[in-house]
């Protein structure tokens, strides 16, 4: 492999994010937070998703 088919491998890659938030109790306000995270991974053009933990909830 020389530099420009590295160059190429790495351009090919693309970030793949989790956001795990965890969450006691949250039901009034957690559609806004999987709104917002999900906004955020848009707007900076992450793929990703998001992962709830109920805590018992």
């Amino acid at each position: 492999m020389n530099a420009v088919t590295t160059i190429r491998a790495a351009q090919t890659k693309q970030l793949e994010l989790t956001i795990l938030m965890p969450c006691l109790n949250e039901a009034e306000t957690l559609a806004v937070c999987i709104g917002k995270a999900k906004a955020f991974l848009n707007k900076a053009g992450i793929a990703g998703e998001v992962l709830i933990a109920d805590n018992g909830s």
